[in-house]
């Protein structure tokens, strides 16, 4: 009596390999439905990540930007020994330096005097704070100067509220608090996003 020893699976794959007979019509249709079945589901897990990914991108940029606005806004007003605050047309705010301080020795002891004058059209110092467009691309301008940014800032606005109203015929807010809303896109990525900043000044 012969006893037939049983192929182990290493052996039975080798020899389906190099089996010459190839695949059934059933073995290819059962894959292929397989694969139906697979690649929706990882091309979809891919495309998840990948918005995920970019949105993250996005958001951190943004954040970078508005930061980097905020600051340099920030800047110019502790660097300018402003007079007061106006409005100078849609979406922008102008600081005005428009007085100088003179000082005098009074007499032979330690006692100065004061006097606040208003400086003449030609030497007074405007700072404009604009948001405007160009390239079809939202962007801010300090003094004339674009600051560099990545985000799009298409619908931002620049306002400043005043301690106390201002009379009619005085626009200038001496004391009040400045209101950046900074509506922020990626035209690559699609993404938004609206953050708002306020200091006082």
């Amino acid at each position: 009596m012969e006893i037939q020893k049983r192929r182990h699976w290493p052996a039975l794959l080798k020899a389906r390999i190099y089996d010459n007979t190839g695949v059934t019509l059933v073995e290819l249709l059962i894959t292929l439905v397989i694969m139906a079945i697979i690649s929706p589901i990882v091309y979809n897990v891919f495309l998840a990540g990948q918005q995920t990914y970019n949105r993250q991108v996005s958001e951190v940029q943004f954040r970078e930007d508005a930061d980097y606005i905020t600051t340099m806004v920030m800047n110019e007003f502790f660097a300018t020994p402003f007079d007061f605050v106006e409005k100078c047309d849609t979406d922008c705010i102008q600081i005005v330096d428009s007085k100088s301080l003179n000082v005098e020795k009074t007499g032979e002891g330690a006692f100065y005097k004061i006097e606040e004058k208003d400086k003449e059209s030609a030497d007074t110092q405007l700072i404009p704070i604009r948001i405007t467009s160009e390239n079809e691309k939202g962007i801010i301008q300090i003094n004339g100067e674009t600051l560099d940014t990545e985000s799009d800032l298409t619908g931002s606005s620049v306002e400043r509220k005043c301690e106390i109203t201002p009379q009619p015929e005085n626009s200038g807010c001496e004391s009040g608090v400045i209101v950046l809303t900074l509506k922020m896109s990626n035209s690559k990525t699609k993404q938004e996003m609206t953050l708002k900043s306020e200091f006082g000044f």
